[in-house]
């Protein structure tokens, strides 16, 4: 088997007990779609601690958070945070920077760049409020936080980023509704643009913010093959869809739609939530299905691999790109060849379940229209009945002289 190039993270790290005090920060890894985690000594884990980036360089970004999750978009999203370095095993800590009275941290991401040869790494927040952005980094060149104030983009509703990617020595801020906002960290004065989601996802000005419930479920925007993919199902619809858009002109925020699939032709399942793409395979998609991860190859409409993991939601996880001192072989049986079987035995039962749930309702349907159809024959003394084509919509009434459709 291969050395994989990448790996499936689980934010959560493994906090096991029984470590001596002076342990330090190791990693599992797992061939993908398993699970890979950090594990870390209780001495150096508060509440809400969490992955929130890990760049191809190895590095690692791990929050400290004050609330219950980093990522939640209305809790700040941590207090200090650790750097670690898989590829040597050492870490710095970043401290906790100066906050003010209504102070929000906004979404912290990571940012691996070289200068002359040398390494520099910078963790920036971004913070927008009324109308306003700042825009907050801690470089390890000079070990301090510093703050800029930035000029925000003419976005007429409330920012509110669920994660932040690195992608060519930017970073791109993700809100799900509205779009991304991007800017490079490292500049002596940044310059935040904003870029839209396709047209076609744009919210007209009336529709209200509750249209945020839920969106993680079906909208997600991963870096696969050196681009940004956003992936979208439809599900408002008679045939929920599955799309999946590239953003081929970054300066000019330009999306090209790659993908347009019923979902039924993949075998998807409603319940079904989207994970990420595939870092190395644009056209495979991850999905979430009752603690189960399993990929959709969109060009052949089939499952490609599966695996159980204990959870059940894409923000648990985060997809990988491993430096290449990591790539090694992992033991073990295929993931693929283990749970081919039983993911196609749960997915024929879910289709069953969900065939027999329609045609037992269409039945209970039928059979409540003939007895009301009936009581109303009795009372009016007319002779109504269902049309055997089309009973659910119409209803035949005979007559000596006429036959109405109704």
């Amino acid at each position: 088997m291969a050395p994989p190039q990448w790996v499936v993270l689980l934010r959560s790290p493994l906090v096991p007990l029984d470590l001596p005090k002076d342990a330090g920060i190791s990693l599992a890894l797992a061939a993908p779609p398993r699970i890979s985690q950090l594990q870390v000594p209780p001495s150096l884990v508060v509440s809400g601690s969490a992955v929130l980036a890990a760049d191809p360089t190895g590095i690692l970004l791990l929050s400290a958070s004050r609330g219950t999750d980093p990522l939640a978009a209305d809790e700040p999203a941590s207090a200090s945070y650790d750097l670690w370095d898989a590829v040597s095993k050492t870490s710095i800590h970043v401290p906790a920077r100066e906050t003010t009275v209504n102070d929000d941290t906004g979404v912290a991401g990571l940012v691996v760049a070289r200068k002359f040869g040398q390494r520099r790494i910078m963790v920036a927040e971004l913070s927008v409020y009324d109308g306003a952005a700042t825009l907050r980094g801690f470089s390890t060149e000079t070990s301090r936080w510093t703050q800029k104030d930035l000029h925000y983009p003419p976005i007429k509703r409330q920012w509110c980023s669920a994660y932040a990617l690195s992608y060519r020595g930017r970073l791109w801020w993700v809100d799900l509704l509205l779009g991304l906002l991007v800017c490079d960290p490292f500049a002596d004065n940044p310059e935040l643009r904003w870029v839209p989601l396709p047209s076609c996802y744009r919210l007209r000005p009336q529709v209200g913010e509750g249209h945020r419930k839920g969106l993680s479920n079906d909208r997600c925007v991963s870096l696969s093959c050196g681009k940004l993919r956003l992936v979208v199902i439809s599900r408002r619809t008679h045939q929920p869809r599955i799309k999946l858009w590239t953003l081929a002109d970054y300066e000019a925020g330009k999306w090209s739609l790659d993908f347009d699939i019923p979902i039924e032709h993949i075998g998807l399942i409603r319940r079904s939530v989207l994970a990420f793409v595939h870092p190395n395979n644009a056209h495979v998609v991850y999905f979430f299905l009752e603690q189960q991860l399993f990929a959709v190859d969109l060009q052949t409409n089939k499952v490609t691999e599966s695996a159980s993991i204990g959870r059940d939601h894409g923000d648990h996880v985060l997809a990988w790109e491993l430096p290449q001192s990591l790539r090694v072989p992992l033991p073990g049986p295929s993931p693929t060849q283990e749970s081919r079987f039983t993911f196609g035995f749960d997915s024929v039962a879910d289709f069953f379940s969900e065939a027999y749930g329609h045609a037992l309702a269409d039945m209970e349907s039928y059979k409540l229209s003939n007895i009301a159809l009936a009581h109303l024959n009795r009372k009016k003394k007319l002779e109504f009945k269902l049309s055997d084509r089309l009973f659910l919509q119409t209803f035949v009434e005979d007559t000596d002289t006429k036959i109405k459709k109704y």
